[in-house]
């Protein structure tokens, strides 16, 4: 009787003990791959079997993701091994990916295309289309199937669309940063943005560079609400392509990018979910290294984490020889 107490103790414990954590996947100019990061224990975990040449185009806390090779294709990949898990498609474009992992944003010109993605397979499900002269950047999928399409009016403006899962716009189109805002290099210095809570408010960030080169946040609510800016430190702002990159975490959302003094490191700042934007964490890391005057993106991905199980099982084998004895 005793025993199965304590299996069934093991059990609930163990349960709780499968904790999960943060893990970085980003290409990596020093290894030749994707490295794989953990930025809370900053612990640096290998890498991914895909050179660094080919790109993060779409990815979340599925165990998979869509690379885009060096010959154009994309293909479905498995983020913990680099297995390849899909034939190539001739797909063009930004992609992001939603947080269940069956839809793929493609933004491509004004064209905003919704594509089926649970057999890794990817196949279009609906096309919303923007005024001519815009210039879509990236996408963040947000609760409730829609999507946050952002990038430049033909003005140069930056301007964001709330679309639905049927391809509908909803409501009007946001301007949150006018063109003498930003910076009139490419796209405007936009960089990956990304969808967190704060306050049980869903809001999204987006990084940008102002029109003197500095590093800046944008963040507003899915149903555009308030804007709110911050601006940015210790990021490299010697090419005036370079761009960061957001993914959300646990807590808030990280914003990740190349170091101002040594820019073959990678900066990390974890932010909280304050109004203003306070750094949990703020620190350089040569385990990886962000690319430099490039548009790239980045995976955060919520991994489990088994260490702790496997301690708490041999723990529970040791109890239960010893008690046999």
């Amino acid at each position: 009787m005793r025993r199965l107490v304590l299996t069934s103790l093991a059990t609930a414990l163990g349960s709780v003990a499968f904790a999960s954590f943060d893990l970085f996947i980003m290409p990596d100019s020093v290894s030749g791959n994707h490295a794989r990061y953990d930025p809370i224990n900053r612990v640096s975990l290998g890498t991914v079997n895909v050179a660094s040449n080919n790109s993060v185009v779409a990815t979340n806390g599925r165990p998979y993701g869509y690379y885009r090779y060096a010959s154009g294709s994309v293909a479905a990949v498995n983020n913990y091994t680099g297995e390849r898990l899909s034939g190539f498609q001739s797909i063009n474009g930004g992609m992001s990916m939603s947080s269940d992992g069956t839809r793929v944003g493609l933004t491509a010109g004004n064209t905003f295309v919704i594509m089926n993605s649970s057999s890794a397979i990817l196949t279009t499900v609906a096309t919303f289309g923007a005024p001519a002269g815009f210039v879509a950047h990236g996408s963040i999928s947000v609760s409730g199937g829609r999507w946050v399409v952002y990038g430049l009016s033909s003005a140069g403006n930056l301007d964001l669309y709330l679309v639905s899962g049927a391809g509908a716009q909803i409501g009007s189109l946001l301007n949150v940063v006018s063109s003498t805002s930003l910076t009139s290099v490419g796209t405007g210095g936009l960089g990956q943005g990304a969808v967190f809570m704060r306050q049980s408010v869903e809001r999204f960030v987006i990084p940008y560079r102002d029109n003197t080169g500095a590093h800046r946040l944008v963040t507003n609510t899915v149903l555009f609400g308030s804007t709110a800016f911050q601006t940015l430190s210790g990021y490299s702002v010697a090419n005036v392509g370079t761009t960061l990159a957001t993914v959300a975490g646990h807590q808030g959302f990280f914003v990740v990018g190349a170091d101002q003094t040594t820019s073959t490191l990678t900066r990390i700042q974890e932010m909280d979910d304050l109004q203003t934007f306070v750094p949990l964490q703020n620190y350089t890391t040569n385990s990886m290294s962000a690319p430099v005057g490039t548009q790239w993106r980045m995976a955060n991905i919520v991994a489990p984490e088994p260490g702790t199980m496997a301690a708490l099982g041999l723990g529970v084998l040791a109890l239960l020889k010893r008690r046999k004895k």
